[in-house]
């Protein structure tokens, strides 16, 4: 019988502090990161209404349930079922409050599953 293993304890400290929270978005040693602000992990589902991506005939808005899971001043990071295009706008409904969003990249993590980085436009350039 194969012993019992001992759970070691993790490399990341737990954050106890707003200020341990903060320094967490800093980037670590030998990182390169030329982000305006600090990014912070938030991970939660949303409601996001999705629109054609440029260029595209134009359909009618499609609505999805979506994985935040990192967010900063500028915009979010998000998983989602289906490929996005960078320049497709997407309505997220998040907490009763609504953030029009622009995709600047997506990539596939595994087939049905692709993360998408995205930035904040501002509400009355709303696609119609």
């Amino acid at each position: 019988m194969a012993a019992v293993s001992q759970n070691e304890t993790p490399a990341t400290p737990v954050i106890e502090s707003d200020a341990d929270f903060v320094e967490s978005a800093r980037t670590g040693p030998g990182q390169i990161d030329n982000r305006a602000a600090p990014r912070y992990s938030f991970r939660g589902r949303a409601q996001a209404v999705v629109f054609s991506p440029p260029g595209a005939p134009e359909d009618d808005p499609k609505e999805y349930e979506v994985i935040t899971t990192d967010v900063c001043r500028g915009g979010l990071s998000l998983l989602h079922r289906a490929q996005l295009y960078p320049g497709q706008q997407v309505l997220l409904l998040l907490s009763g409050s609504k953030r029009l969003i622009e995709i600047c990249w997506c990539c596939r993590v595994w087939p049905g599953l692709y993360s998408a980085g995205c930035k904040y436009i501002d509400l009355a350039s709303e696609p119609e």
